[in-house]
């Protein structure tokens, strides 16, 4: 969206102006709907009352709300084009309400879309209709949005991408990797962690004090412990038990031995920024004389 001549327009892919607008507004989302304090126009500038939109992955997820004081509401998720690809309705009517530990009176079975994984699989949040709003009671599913189905097995919050092809689903007692054809492929024997994190291919579980780094087939990398770490894109900078810092990839080789990097996690200086491109560890780093320098690692 751009403010040119007075009035705000909305560009296409291509940089041409494919809409005037005759309102104000102060964000697009996407490329169909408008919000300005809070609320939302469609993108023929008709608003749209007691909805919540987010955009994730070139799709929407869509919360309607208006009849929620009546014990219903709905879950819309849409491609680009604002076509609808599934929809979740959840209506309490008629059924009986429990008591949880707050004393509030709540309805089981209710479902929410959590967020969009890949162009196969989103994740539904199970959760409880209450009376002021929905929340979640700690089970989840995934959902193939191309075979239209739940998977059943239920999981805890932590659904992710593990790559581009795979995406990883925590349970009790392990984890589950399902394929981009909707295949469970392999389980994960990785338990008794504190908490683990999920990203490009890295699994780092945290057990007490310390940290252990493991490949995507669940495989334990290196076979040591560390007391911090912080991950850009395939790589690791870990601190070992002696209190040094170096540097790993996914693979657990070192691409930048222990002790060369400072106490206080520098690399020769601070770092300014760092990133992984085609396959190579950049960092910025500016120098105790304050120059820059660039370290390429791989």
């Amino acid at each position: 969206m751009i403010q040119q001549d007075g009035k705000q327009k909305i560009l296409g892919i291509d940089g041409k102006i494919i809409k005037e607008l005759q309102g104000k507004y102060e964000r697009t989302i996407g490329s169909q709907y408008l919000v300005y304090s809070g609320d939302y126009w469609d993108i023929n500038e008709n608003q749209i009352s007691n909805q919540n939109i987010n955009y994730e992955k070139e799709k929407y997820i869509i919360y309607d709300w208006k009849k929620y004081e009546e014990g219903e509401d709905c879950y819309r998720l849409l491609d680009k084009d604002g076509n609808v690809i599934y929809e979740i309705h959840n209506n309490v009517n008629g059924k009986t309400p429990i008591e949880n530990l707050e004393g509030i009176k709540v309805y089981n079975d209710y479902y929410m879309i959590q967020s969009i994984l890949n162009d196969r699989y989103i994740v539904l949040a199970d959760g409880v209709f209450g009376v002021n709003a929905p929340y979640r009671d700690g089970k989840y599913y995934l959902y193939d949005i191309i075979e239209n189905k739940k998977i059943d097995t239920e999981y805890n919050q932590k659904i992710a991408k593990l790559n581009e092809n795979e995406v990883i689903a925590e349970r009790d007692g392990g984890l589950d990797v399902y394929d981009l054809k909707g295949k469970l492929v392999r389980t994960l024997d990785i338990s008794g962690y504190d908490s683990i994190d999920i990203r490009n291919d890295i699994l780092v579980a945290k057990y007490g004090e310390s940290y252990r780094v493991y490949d995507k087939q669940g495989k334990e990398i290196t076979g040591e412990r560390y007391l911090e770490y912080d991950q850009v894109g395939q790589y690791l900078m870990v601190k070992n038990l002696e209190g040094k810092w170096g540097i790993i990839n996914k693979n657990g080789d070192i691409v930048c031995d222990f002790g060369v990097m400072s106490d206080n996690y520098n690399y020769f200086g601070d770092i300014i920024s760092k990133d992984e491109i085609d396959g190579k560890l950049y960092l910025l780093v500016e120098s105790e004389d304050n120059t820059l320098v660039l370290w390429t690692l791989s």
